[in-house]
């Protein structure tokens, strides 16, 4: 089975629906895929930063307790962890305000060797953000150098880019460098002005992309291989909470891959079947996340949903 390293911002969650409190709960896009990957039994290498504080030993903790690696994330002794306040709309939707305290030296330890047999993740605002591009550049030229497979999310959420030419720069090197690439319409429409898939395809060009997935909430989503076009339908739930619910997707067809790694190649990308496998597993992960305050598979959803994976 494959390696996941991920790279990504954490943070600690604190969840409200209006002024009611709800709960708290290690977060961050990346680190949400890694705890989902980790309770699935994958092998995971989280590279992410965190405060000195008490917020960030127990996300830490946390974290251990997953059996996710920390080797190559660094603690600011100094600093505070950073904490997203999220509030829910009623129809159970996320708006943010971040509290953060990084330092103006960043990522500066060791970074891992990445290998054919491992896959590297990353994205959200992190891969764009201008403190973290020597990091994310290393990364990538590795990854790039050892043919290991590249999972890449934007997830910018409100963070707008147009009109910022280093963000545009650093979003479509993240596109170029990525085989498999999964994105919301809506970080889509912002980016490109359109979430139209094979329209997007043509968008990230030139590119070593082998499949790119777009999500569309409740309309389910839609992925091109560049030949063919695939859907796929929303597994129908009682919506408790959608935070994750992109991240768990996006585990979902990276525990696929790590699963049946026989089933890709990196000269001819995803088998068909693989592909089916990867989009059926990211809409089951999505929909247990939705029904939980988690942003993350819940334990007692673990067997159901390897089992998926394994049939």
């Amino acid at each position: 089975m494959r390696r996941v390293i991920a790279f990504g911002e954490t943070v600690l969650d604190k969840i409200f629906r209006g002024d009611e409190f709800i709960a708290a709960c290690p977060g961050g896009s990346v680190v949400n895929t890694a705890i989902s990957l980790a309770r699935s039994g994958v092998q995971v290498e989280l590279l992410t930063e965190t405060g000195g504080d008490e917020n960030g030993g127990f996300i830490r903790d946390f974290l251990h307790q997953n059996n996710i690696s920390l080797r190559y994330s660094p603690i600011y002794s100094s600093r505070k962890t950073a904490v997203a306040l999220a509030t829910l709309d009623e129809d159970a939707r996320a708006s943010y305000r971040f509290e953060k305290d990084y330092p103006q030296q960043r990522f500066t330890c060791a970074l891992p060797v990445l290998g054919e047999n491992d896959l590297f993740a990353f994205g959200s605002f992190s891969s764009i953000e201008p403190a973290l591009q020597v990091a994310v550049e290393s990364l990538l030229a590795k990854a790039g150098r050892h043919n290991t497979p590249v999972f890449y999310d934007p997830n910018i959420r409100q963070h707008k880019v147009n009109g910022n030419a280093a963000a545009m720069a650093a979003l479509q090197r993240n596109f170029a460098s990525a085989q498999l690439i999964r994105g919301s319409d809506e970080d889509f429409q912002q980016i490109f002005d359109t979430d139209e898939a094979s329209a997007l395809w043509q968008a990230i060009q030139p590119s070593v992309c082998r499949l790119l997935v777009v999500t569309r909430g409740s309309k389910g989503l839609t992925a091109f291989d560049g030949v063919n076009e695939y859907s796929q339908e929303v597994i129908p739930v009682q919506v408790v909470n959608t935070i994750g619910a992109g991240d768990s997707f996006n585990a979902g067809m990276i525990a696929a891959i790590c699963y049946k790694a026989a089933l890709y190649d990196h000269q001819k990308g995803f088998d068909p079947e693989l592909i089916s496998l990867m989009l059926k597993a990211g809409m089951h992960y999505a929909a247990a996340v939705c029904q939980s305050h988690e942003n993350f598979i819940g334990q007692t959803s673990v067997d159901t949903l390897t089992g998926i994976l394994m049939r």
